[in-house]
């Protein structure tokens, strides 16, 4: 009972406190971020803006600051506003500079000394603040100019900020907004809890039971003696709570050693250990809750088995009525869109988005919670019909103990629907962070920079392109001067990418929008576009249109802009498949040693909490299956000594030691193979249903619900094996004297 206790505390507290160490980060991040108000005057103008650039160490977060003077406020991690056109770094932003140094070209001088912990969400995080000059900018920057939408609606920075709000006499004049911190960091601690709590609860249960069970000897002895019920209940209580403090304190002391480690990026995500400091006032009221709700259970269970002595789950016929029709509404629900995911175009959806995820997650709340309702009613109505068909004596003879010990079968049944429910949902959200970060996960997207790179470099990479690749580059109308942004690619592909209604394609070059709309680039019109190490080139304006949002666009074919690439302003983006990124971008590095290639990401923020929510939900998953595992052990343990007398009885009748072990194997594993049965299919129709939310194609990627199988099968196979070595029983004929 002490190590159970002990084993739930600990995974209890880091399930609480690990979210708590991100909602710490997040609010030093959001003290970064600056509050604007009117400029007086006497207030030197100062403003502030951030963009997210996503590199292979992370998400760097680059803080501009521009104007101010002495009196202007200082970013937290700062005793001193850096001089205009330097920068002051991160530890790890420091690191990452140190092996590619090309990155600090955008930075200016890099000042002695790092940004402090207080001004940081982690330790390991990415951040620098760069004075501007009053030339407005640090130094060259890196890159030079990017398409407003790549090919993929992917771009190599997104702005992350804060940007001048409108009006003359705006200012920052504090750092600090606490609005933008949001609460994304509370809804994953009440998750990751949630995903503990539960299976903690069910281990604790069959701890007090095994307890119960484990003492009956010396409580029959008790009752021999004249000892009354209350009073035998009252001493296995006090007995059991003092335990369960003593376990509990040593859950914290595990907790308190354990999380220092913890915190060095073993879960996937760093964070400051004084994050995780233990709160007294936590720990006490853990110790409370622990000893109050040990000397009920254990009161109440030891009263229960001492008045009714063999526990047999009564077969009453509403649960499954009730149960069946919440689970069969819910489970019919979800086949439904299931299988017209099946049927559906790759980017279809299935049900209106406005509605889609409260469906999807209201049929699957249904299903699940009618099945724990119903399931050991059905197991028990399932078993009796076994017990009476012709087949093996020893399925027979494990049938029927499933049948006569419910309880063994309904707490099985509880921990397997509750972590498939856990596993399965949990795995559909992060696979839907991941879209929603990252986009399809069967391409990658590479955005290649040519602006350091020569004439050459730039036509030997132009000729090496994938057939998905874009060109974005921008031209000038002649007569008016207005800017046009020309995308080579295929018009069928920029239709696609840029989500253009209305739009209806031609052969060759076409023009974005219709003749006379406003923002439409006139047929005929004269378009220059600038080159490298050469005049610029001239081009008339497409004759056909396509519709669509105008925006003074060209859609030009790859084939007829062989003088793309060369335009100083030019910006490649290609569209491969993942399992061949790293050889194309290696073969695109070689063809333009100067060019910098990246693999870029939709929402580099997005991508940042995915990793982050993924690794706490990823540990307490961990901890879930190991209560569960342990559960189905424990629980296993408990029938055992509730069937001693059982298995010796059977022995002393002339039943073979195989036939008990297989029948001992079977009374284990039978509730949970018609678990399995239900509960898998079930939850992997509500993730198939709840993935259609991005497309009936991200849905239909089968292999993801792998995992759900292998643990169901973990689980059957785990109560079958501790089933056979505990249907052993020496021939202990004293028992039968009890």
């Amino acid at each position: 009972m002490a190590v159970g206790v002990a084993l739930s505390v600990a995974a209890l507290l880091v399930a609480v406190t690990v979210p708590r160490a991100l909602g710490s980060g997040a609010d030093r991040e959001a003290s970064r971020m600056p509050v604007w108000g009117d400029a007086s005057s006497k207030t030197a103008h100062f403003e502030v803006a951030t963009t997210q650039t996503a590199t292979t160490q992370g998400i760097w977060a680059q803080i501009r600051l521009s104007g101010g003077d002495s009196s202007s406020p200082i970013p937290p991690g700062l005793t001193a506003l850096p001089a205009p056109g330097h920068s002051k770094v991160s530890p790890a932003l420091l690191r990452l500079l140190a092996d590619d140094p090309r990155r600090a070209l955008a930075l200016g001088a890099v000042d002695e000394g790092v940004i402090a912990d207080d001004g940081l969400a982690r330790p390991d995080e990415l951040v620098s603040y760069s004075r501007l000059s009053p030339t407005g900018s640090t130094a060259a920057p890196a890159s030079t100019t990017a398409p407003p939408a790549s090919a993929a609606g992917l771009t190599q920075a997104t702005g992350g900020g804060s940007a001048t709000p409108s009006g003359p006499g705006s200012t920052v004049v504090a750092f600090g907004d606490r609005s933008l911190s949001g609460g994304a960091s509370s809804a994953l601690g009440l998750e990751a809890m949630l995903l503990v709590a539960l299976p903690a609860l069910l281990f604790l249960s069959v701890c007090a039971r095994l307890s119960v069970t484990s003492r009956r000897a010396r409580l029959a002895s008790l009752r021999l003696i004249g000892v009354s019920l209350d009073r035998c209940a009252r001493i296995f209580s006090g007995e059991l709570t003092l335990v369960a403090t003593l376990g509990a304190l040593a859950g914290i002391g595990v907790h308190v050693l354990a999380t220092p480690w913890l915190s060095t990026g073993v879960l996937g995500v760093t964070w400051f250990s004084s994050d995780t400091e233990l709160n007294p006032g936590l720990a006490a009221a853990c110790l409370l809750t622990c000893g109050v709700l040990t000397s009920v259970v254990a009161r109440r269970s030891m009263l229960r088995h001492l008045r009714t002595g063999e526990h047999v789950l009564r077969s009453r016929p509403w649960p499954v009525y009730v149960g069946g029709t919440l689970a069969l509404v819910g489970g019919a629900f979800l086949t439904i869109v299931a299988l017209k995911v099946l049927g559906a175009a790759p980017e279809d959806p299935v049900l209106d988005p406005s509605t889609h995820v409260q469906l999807v997650l209201g049929a699957c709340l249904s299903t699940m919670v009618g099945l724990l309702i119903a399931l050991p009613g059905l197991v028990t109505r399932f078993a009796q019909w076994i017990s009476t068909k012709g087949v093996p004596l020893s399925i027979r003879l494990g049938a029927r103990q499933a049948a006569t010990n419910g309880r063994l079968s309904a707490r099985l049944l509880a921990a397997l629907v509750a972590t498939v429910m856990a596993v399965g949902l949990s795995s559909a959200f992060l696979r839907s962070t991941y879209l929603d970060a990252v986009g399809d996960p069967h391409t990658a997207v590479l955005h290649v920079d040519l602006a350091d790179a020569s004439p050459e470099q730039r036509r030997a990479i132009a000729a090496d392109l994938p057939a998905t690749s874009e060109i974005f580059l921008i031209g000038t109308q002649r007569g008016d001067g207005q800017q046009v942004s020309i995308y080579v690619t295929s018009c069928e592909r920029y239709v696609h990418t840029y989500s253009e209604s209305g739009a209806h394609c031609v052969p060759g070059p076409v023009r974005v929008g219709q003749d006379g709309a406003t923002g439409t680039v006139q047929a005929g019109a004269t378009i220059s576009i600038p080159q490298v190490g050469r005049s610029p080139i001239t081009l008339p304006a497409p004759r056909d249109t396509i519709g669509g949002v105008g925006g003074m666009a060209v859609v030009i074919p790859p084939g007829t802009a062989p003088w793309a690439a060369t335009a100083p302003n030019a910006s490649i983006t290609a569209v491969v498949p993942t399992d061949e990124a790293d050889a194309v971008q290696a073969r695109l590095q070689h063809r333009a040693p100067d060019a910098i290639i990246q693999r870029v990401t939709k929402d580099p923020l997005s991508l940042a909490r995915y990793v982050e929510q993924s690794a706490v939900l990823r540990g307490a998953l961990t901890l879930a299956y190991l209560l569960c595992i342990l559960t189905f052990i424990f629980a296993l343990a408990e029938a055992r000594w509730a069937g001693r007398r059982t298995l010796v009885a059977q022995r002393a009748i002339g039943v073979p030691a195989g036939v008990t072990r297989r029948a001992n194997m079977v009374q284990a594993a039978l509730p949970v193979v018609v678990g399995t049965m239900l509960a898998v299919p079930a939850i992997a129709a509500a993730g198939i249903a709840f993935l259609a939310f991005w497309g009936s194609g991200n849905a239909r990627d089968l292999t993801f619900w792998a995992p759900i199988t292998g643990l169901a099968a973990g689980a059957v196979g785990t109560t079958a094996a501790v089933g056979w070595a505990m249907g052993r029983s020496p021939l202990e004929l004293q028992l039968l004297s009890e």
